[in-house]
């Protein structure tokens, strides 16, 4: 048994007997990691409650071929509270975890996940909400599936080698993950799904999303159908049997009637 202190991100928080709790994190040197928070649900224990979405340190009393671990000496580093009180940005956050819940393997680090999440979560916390969502939750699936290998080429057309105009879009085919122009669609169609250029250039271009030009507008039904089209992506590529959940609740909160999305903007760009 190796004892390492080590800094994790709550994805899910079970209760466990009468006074323990069941963790899923994601830590900062062991990637996935299973463990029990013996007591920490007793009243009086003095400890932390931990919750999803928690950025906490902890020492990890890790054993070798184990998938459950014990934890202990827990303290909260940040909460991200605009992260927690908002429905929408809430939701994007559950949809990131679920994924790598569903797809990636306990005990494998990967340190350049726990980065990204650290900052995934930093801009949840801090960007307006209408920027968050539902933007967020495609740009994740994205920069997700290319951190594990598997991410779609969006750069340059797979036929004919040209890169994406801004006005075009491309049609990105699910199995080789890669993207053809508008042109090269209509001469040989290959049942891809049709991204408009604003998802391009909200993937592809991380400084001009700050500034959002009106030509970026898209609607909620297509964001619907892109969020939808990633998560299939992950799907196939992770060879992920069972759906994502929390896909279900994004759509329904796109869903909404249109007047409770009246006073929201229509351009939605991450970062």
């Amino acid at each position: 048994m190796t004892i390492e202190k080590t800094k994790a991100f709550v994805l899910k928080a079970n209760p466990y007997r009468e006074s323990s709790c069941l963790l899923y994190l994601y830590s900062e040197r062991h990637g996935l990691v299973h463990g029990i928070a013996k007591g920490v649900r007793r009243k009086k224990s003095g400890l932390p409650c931990l919750e999803r979405g928690f950025l906490a340190e902890l020492l990890l009393y890790a054993r070798p071929h184990r998938d459950l671990h014990t934890l202990a000496g827990i303290s909260i580093l940040d909460f991200f509270p605009n992260v927690r009180t908002d429905l929408h940005k809430n939701a994007v956050r559950d949809m990131a975890f679920e994924v790598i819940i569903k797809t990636m393997s306990t005990d494998a680090p990967h340190p350049d996940v726990f980065s990204y999440l650290a900052g995934f979560l930093f801009r949840l916390e801090t960007l307006p909400p209408q920027r968050c969502f539902p933007a967020m939750a495609w740009q994740f699936l994205y920069d997700f599936s290319s951190l594990m290998g598997f991410g779609p080429n969006i750069d340059t057309c797979v036929l004919c080698g040209r890169p994406f105009a801004e006005t075009s879009g491309a049609h990105l085919l699910l199995e080789s993950g890669t993207c053809e122009c508008v042109e090269c669609s209509r001469r040989a169609p290959a049942h891809g799904t049709f991204l408009p250029a604003a998802v391009l250039a909200s993937l592809s271009d991380a400084a001009g999303a700050d500034h959002a030009p009106e030509s970026r507008r898209i609607s909620a039904a297509d964001a619907r159908r892109i969020i939808h089209l990633f998560a299939r992506f992950c799907q196939y590529h992770f060879q992920t049997s069972s759906d994502f959940k929390s896909i279900d609740f994004l759509d329904s909160l796109l869903r909404a009637p249109a007047a409770a999305r009246a006073a929201e903007p229509a351009c939605w760009t991450p970062r």
